[in-house]
C-alpha cells in the first residue's frame, strides 16, 4: 500500500471517530464551578485500528446545539455571555444594582429565568447556535415607613409600624394604617417630621423621589352614643377626636314614628351638633307619633276542644275573623260596642279577656275580642207512676259546649228510646251527635232543651250519612223510629245537612229547618263543611286557603311568606305558630284543619348570633364560644380572664378561659381582625351579627436590620431605623463591599432566601442579611500536547468561555511552533485521550470547550512500516545469483531479517510478507543485469498499516579480468524423420576456468 492509500484511509477512520464523539454529552456549564486546575496527562501511541475514537470522552467536543445567553442591563450594556447545551444550567450573573430599583431577575421576553432549573436546547443538524437575549429587570420603588409614635419623655422609642412602597408620583394611602392603640385613642394626622411640624401629609401621600418616613400625632378622643329606640334604626358610636366638631349621622327610622331631633335626655330638647365633646356623650331620639298607624282587631272563638268548665286562664280560641284599624302610634285601643255584639251563633262575648292594647309604631299591634262557646244543656225526662198517678222527672242532664260532641263530653244518644218534645205529643228528636241546637226550636231555647222519653216502635229507619274527605259517604247512625215527618237540622259538628231522599227514591237537597215525609225509610246526608286557614305575617294576612274540615295541613309546612321590608335584613324565618306571642309552635305535620278559620302566625326574629372569644391573637386555640343576643352589647366580664406573663390580672373575666399576655408584650384591649389588621372592639357597640375578637397585645420589642460581608470585605451598610415585628424593611446595596477573588455579588440572604437591594424583608426579630457571593462563569484553557516523548511539549491557548468554539490547528501551524512528526511516524490528527480512546479531530475542525478538565488535545502518531532489502555483488560466473534478506522498520522497531526470509510479525501482531520482484526473484547473471536498486520486491501487510518509501537494494554482476577458459555446450536434440529440416538453439556454458 502506498502512503497516499494510507493516508487516505486514516482520514476516514477520523472522520467516523469524530461523528461519534458528537453524541450528547452530560457535561453542564456549572459542574464544579470551582476547579480551575488543569491535568495534562504523558501520551501512548494510537493502534491504527483505534484512531475511530471512542465512547468516555470529556474535555473538549465537537460542535454541539447551544443557547447563548446574552446578559444586557437596561436592554444596552452587555455584562456577561454565557452558551449552554441541553440539559446544562445557567450560572447566575452579578446582581445589578441601580438605584431607587429593586432588582427582579433576569427576564427573556416577559419570562424569568430560573437558575435552578437545566435549559433545553432544540437538537438540530447540523448543530447551530442560537443567541438570546437576557435582560435584567428592575421595578422602581421608594418605601415610606410608618412609625408608631414620636417617642418622647416616658415613651418608648419608635418604630416603624407598617412599610408601604411605590414608585415616585404614586399615592399611598394613610388611613388603613391602624396603630395598636386603644379605642379611645386615634392617629389625627401623619407628619414628615418627627417634631409634627412638617405635615399633615392627609389621607393619601404622593411619594417623591426618596424614601419617606411618616410620624403619627396620636390624640384622645371620645364617643358619641346614639339611642334611636324599639325598633329604630342602629347607629353605630361615632368617635371624635380632641377639638373636632360632631357631626350628627343620617337621619334615624322607627316604623310608626317621625323623626324629631337628637337630646341628651329622653324627650329633651334638641342636641346642637357642631361643637367639640369633652366626654362621652348619649343622645336619644326624640319622636312623633304618626297618627294612622295600622293595628288588626282579630276576633276569637273558644275551641271546641276546651274543658267545658274551662276558666278564662285556661281557655283556648280559634281565629274567627279579622279587621284592619288605624290610631296614633302609643294610642290605647280597645274593642268597639260593635266589637261586643257580633251575631255568632252558639258564642257571647268575653270581656274580661278582650282588653284595652297600645298601637306601636310598626303595624303588628294587634286587639283581640274573644268570644266563648255557650253551655248548652239537654234535660232528658221519664215519667215516673205512683199510685194512681205520676209524673214526669228528670232521667238524665246532658251538658256541654256549643257544637262539641257528646261523646267529648261522656254522653251516648240513648237511642233504645224515642225522644219527644212534649210529654205526650209533639216531634220526636230521633238523634244528636253535637249540642247544636240551631234549629230545634220545638224542644226549648238555643242553649237549653227537653225531651220526653217514649217507648221506641215502630220499622222506619233513619240513616244518617257524614261526608268523607274524598267525597264519598260513610254511615254516621241509623235510627228506628216510625214513620212520619223529619225535620232536619244540623247534627255533626263540622257538617251541614245538605241531601235526603226518602223510601229509596231520588235525593234532594235541603237545608236545617227544612223537613220530609217518609215511611219505611229516611237517608240524610251531611256534607262536610270548608273553613279558611289565613297566614298571618308580620301584620297582615299573607295567604288565605280554603279547606275541609279535618284536611291535613301538611303540604303547606314549606311555605315561606316574605320578609316584610319593615324588618331588620337580619331577621330570619322562625316558623309558624298557633298564637301571636309565639308561644305554640304549629305542627303542620299533626294538625287538621278544625272546624272553624284557623289563623296561623309567622315569626320573624333576628338569629342567635354567635360569640366566639379566642384566647390566641392567631385564633389556632379552643377559643370561649357562646350566643349573643341581637342589639344588645357584650357584657365584658364574660370575655376570658387577661393576665401578663408573671400571672397578674389586667382584665377580669371568666376564668374558665385565660388570655396570657407574652413577656415584652402591651395588652391594648379585645379587637376584631380584618385582612390579618386587629381593630380594638367598642363593648358599648350593639350586637348586629355573628362576633369573633381577638385578644390584641403587641411586641415592644424593637429590632435591628444588620448586614454581613459574608466572604467579601468592606463595610457592610448599616440600617439605622428600629422596626416592630412583623414589619417591613428595605434591602439597601453592597455600595461599599468588595467581592472574593473570582466571584460576584448574586444578593443578600436570610433564612434560605436571597433578597435584591431595593427588595423589603419582613423583620421578625433581629434579622442578619449575610452577602451572597457566586463563582464568576468558568473559562478554561485549550493545551495541545505533541504527545510523544517522556516530556511532550505542550502549548496552551485561552482561556476560553465553556461552550465556546474553536477551530483545530494544524500540527504544523506556527502557533504550535512548527511540530513535526517523530521519525518512522505519520500524524494522523488529535484526540481528547493521549491514547487516542477520546473524541478525534481533524485540523480544520471546529471543536467546543467545555467545563470538564482537562480541554487538551492530544496529537495522534501512527507507525509507519519501511521495508529494506539487502544489496548483493559477485563476479561473473556465467551463473544466476539472488540475495533475499530484508530489514523492517515499523516506528521505534527494527527487525534485521535472516536471508531467505520472507515472513516478520510486528510487534502488534500484525503480520508483513515481502515478495521479491524483478531480479530479487530471478537473480542476476551477466553484468547485462546490473541496475541500481534492482533487487525489488513487494509488501503484503494489513490495510491498517501505513507504510513508507520501501528501498530496493542492488544486485551487481563484475566482469572477469584474468584469462580464462570458457567450455560451452551446444543444446541438442532428437527428432522422429519426416522429410524436414531441424534445428536447435541455445548453449550452455559449461565451466569456466
Amino acid at each position: 500500500m502506498n502512503k497516499t492509500t494510507t493516508r487516505r484511509f486514516m482520514a476516514w477512520i477520523l472522520t467516523v471517530a469524530m461523528l461519534i464523539g458528537m453524541l450528547p454529552m452530560n457535561a453542564l456549564a456549572s459542574d464544579n464551578p470551582k476547579d480551575d486546575s488543569q491535568s495534562v496527562f504523558m501520551g501512548s501511541f494510537l493502534d491504527p485500528d483505534q484512531s475511530k475514537g471512542g465512547a468516555g470522552s470529556k474535555g473538549i467536543t465537537p460542535p454541539q446545539n447551544t443557547y447563548t445567553y446574552i446578559f444586557k442591563v437596561d436592554d444596552e450594556e452587555e455584562v456577561e455571555r454565557q452558551s449552554v447545551k441541553d440539559g446544562e444550567y445557567l450560572i447566575e450573573p452579578e446582581a445589578p444594582v441601580k438605584p431607587n430599583h429593586k432588582f427582579k431577575g433576569w427576564f427573556v421576553g416577559s419570562n424569568q429565568i430560573d437558575f435552578s432549573q437545566p435549559i433545553s436546547v432544540p437538537q438540530e443538524v447540523p448543530p447551530v447556535n442560537t443567541n438570546i437575549v437576557a435582560n435584567a429587570k428592575f421595578e422602581e420603588v421608594y418605601y415610606v415607613f410608618f412609625m408608631d409614635g414620636v417617642g418622647g419623655e416616658g415613651e418608648p422609642n419608635p418604630r416603624v409600624f407598617k412599610t408601604k412602597e411605590g414608585k415616585t408620583g404614586d399615592t399611598v394611602t394613610t388611613s388603613d394604617v391602624k396603630l395598636p392603640i386603644g379605642s379611645t385613642q386615634a392617629v389625627t394626622g401623619w407628619y414628615k417630621d418627627q417634631a409634627l411640624t412638617d405635615g399633615p401629609v392627609g389621607t393619601n401621600y404622593t411619594i417623591g423621589t426618596v424614601n419617606q418616613i411618616l410620624w403619627p400625632k396620636i390624640e384622645t378622643g371620645n364617643y358619641l352614643y346614639f339611642v334611636s329606640g324599639e325598633n329604630g334604626t342602629y347607629i353605630e358610636p361615632q368617635f371624635f377626636l380632641p377639638g373636632e366638631n360632631t357631626v350628627a349621622p343620617n337621619p334615624p327610622t322607627r316604623p310608626g314614628y317621625d323623626f324629631s331631633h337628637w337630646s341628651t335626655t329622653q324627650g329633651g330638647s334638641a342636641y346642637t351638633f357642631g361643637q367639640p365633646i369633652i366626654a362621652d356623650v348619649t343622645l336619644y331620639a326624640v319622636w312623633t307619633a304618626k297618627t294612622n298607624t295600622p293595628y288588626t282587631v282579630v276576633f276569637w272563638k273558644q275551641s271546641v276542644n276546651d274543658d267545658k268548665n274551662a276558666a278564662d286562664d285556661v281557655k283556648t280560641y280559634d281565629y274567627a275573623e279579622s279587621v284592619a284599624r288605624t290610631a296614633a302610634t302609643g294610642a290605647t285601643v280597645s274593642p268597639t260596642t260593635a266589637d261586643g255584639n257580633k251575631n255568632y251563633q252558639g258564642f257571647h262575648y268575653n270581656s274580661a279577656k278582650s282588653t284595652s292594647v297600645t298601637v306601636k309604631g310598626d303595624g303588628t299591634t294587634i286587639l283581640n275580642v274573644y268570644y266563648d262557646r255557650n253551655l248548652l244543656t239537654i234535660d232528658f225526662y221519664r215519667y215516673q207512676s205512683s199510685g194512681w198517678g205520676g209524673s214526669w222527672i228528670i232521667d238524665q242532664t246532658m251538658t256541654g259546649l256549643y257544637g262539641q260532641t257528646l261523646a267529648k263530653n261522656g254522653y251516648t244518644w240513648p237511642s233504645e228510646y224515642r225522644w219527644r218534645a212534649q210529654k205526650n205529643s209533639g216531634n220526636t228528636l230521633t238523634f244528636l251527635d253535637s249540642f247544636i241546637f240551631d234549629d230545634l226550636p220545638d224542644y226549648g231555647s238555643k242553649t237549653h232543651i227537653k225531651v220526653y222519653r217514649q217507648s221506641l216502635s215502630g220499622t222506619a229507619q233513619i240513616i244518617h250519612y257524614k261526608q268523607a274527605l274524598d267525597g264519598t259517604w260513610v254511615v254516621a247512625n241509623t235510627i228506628q223510629t216510625n214513620s212520619g215527618t223529619f225535620n232536619f237540622s244540623n247534627k255533626y259538628t263540622g257538617f251541614t245537612v245538605t241531601h235526603y231522599r226518602a223510601d229509596n227514591g231520588n235525593w234532594r237537597s235541603t237545608s236545617p229547618g227544612g223537613s220530609a215525609n217518609y215511611s219505611n225509610k229516611l237517608e240524610v246526608r251531611h256534607t262536610r263543611n270548608s273553613y279558611n286557614l289565613a297566614f298571618y305575617n308580620y301584620n297582615t294576612v299573607a295567604r288565605t286557603e280554603n279547606l275541609k274540615f279535618e284536611a291535613s295541613l301538611s303540604s303547606y309546612a314549606s311555605y315561606r311568606p316574605s320578609k316584610p321590608a319593615e324588618l331588620p335584613d337580619v331577621y330570619t324565618f322562625q316558623g309558624w305558630y298557633k298564637d301571636n306571642a309565639y308561644s305554640v309552635p304549629f305542627d303542620f305535620a299533626t294538625e287538621t284543619m278544625p272546624s272553624n278559620d284557623l289563623m296561623i302566625y309567622v315569626k320573624w326574629a333576628p338569629p342567635v348570633f354567635d360569640g366566639t372569644f379566642h384566647v390566641q391573637m392567631s385564633g389556632d386555640d379552643t377559643p370561649k364560644e357562646v350566643t349573643v343576643t341581637y342589639n344588645d352589647t357584650i357584657d365584658p366580664a364574660t370575655m376570658p380572664t387577661v393576665k401578663d406573663h408573671e400571672g397578674n390580672v389586667l382584665s377580669q373575666g371568666d376564668d374558665g378561659y385565660t388570655v396570657t399576655v407574652p413577656k415584652d408584650h402591651k395588652w391594648i384591649g379585645w379587637a376584631t381582625k380584618v385582612d390579618g389588621n386587629y381593630i380594638t372592639y367598642n363593648f358599648n357597640t350593639l350586637v348586629q351579627s355573628d362576633i369573633e375578637l381577638y385578644p390584641y397585645y403587641v411586641d415592644n420589642a424593637q429590632f435591628k436590620v444588620s448586614y454581613d460581608a459574608g466572604s467579601g470585605t468592606g463595610t457592610p451598610p448599616e440600617d439605622t431605623k428600629k422596626y416592630a415585628k412583623d414589619t417591613y424593611a428595605d434591602v439597601m446595596s453592597p455600595t461599599d463591599l468588595t467581592p472574593p477573588t473570582g466571584k460576584v455579588f448574586l444578593g443578600w440572604e436570610n433564612k434560605g432566601v436571597i433578597y435584591q437591594p431595593g427588595d423589603k424583608i419582613r423583620v421578625t426579630g433581629p434579622m442578619t442579611l449575610t452577602a451572597q457571593w457566586g463563582v464568576v462563569p468558568k473559562k478554561v484553557d485549550l493545551v495541545y500536547n505533541y504527545n510523544y516523548g517522556t516530556n511532550p511539549a505542550t502549548k496552551t491557548f485561552g482561556p476560553f468561555p465553556v461552550n465556546s468554539t474553536v477551530i483545530v490547528k494544524e500540527l504544523g501551524d506556527s502557533d504550535l511552533g512548527g511540530w513535526v512528526a517523530p521519525e518512522n511516524y505519520e500524524f494522523v490528527g488529535w484526540n481528547t485521550e493521549a491514547d487516542g480512546s477520546g473524541t478525534s479531530f481533524a485540523a480544520g475542525d471546529s471543536a467546543m470547550i467545555d467545563a470538564k478538565n482537562p480541554n487538551e488535545l492530544y496529537a495522534i502518531w501512527a507507525p509507519v512500516l519501511t521495508v529494506t532489502s539487502g544489496d548483493g555483488t559477485w563476479q561473473y560466473d556465467g551463473n544466476s545469483h539472488t540475495y533475499q534478506q530484508y530489514d523492517l522498520v515499523y516506528g521505534d522497531q527494527t527487525i534485521t531479517g535472516g536471508e531467505g526470509e520472507l515472513s516478520f510479525m510486528l510487534n502488534d501482531g500484525k503480520t508483513v510478507t515481502i515478495t521479491p520482484e524483478g531480479k530479487g526473484a530471478d537473480g542476476v547473471k551477466t553484468v547485462s543485469d546490473n541496475s541500481d536498486n534492482n533487487n525489488t520486491f513487494s509488501v503484503e501487510v494489513d490495510t491498517s498499516v501505513p507504510q513508507g518509501t520501501h528501498v530496493s537494494g542492488t544486485l551487481t554482476i563484475t566482469p572477469v579480468t584474468d584469462k580464462v577458459t570458457v567450455t560451452i555446450t551446444e543444446n541438442s536434440g532428437s527428432f522422429m524423420y519426416d522429410g524436414s529440416l531441424k534445428t536447435v538453439n541455445g548453449y550452455e556454458v559449461t565451466s569456466i576456468s
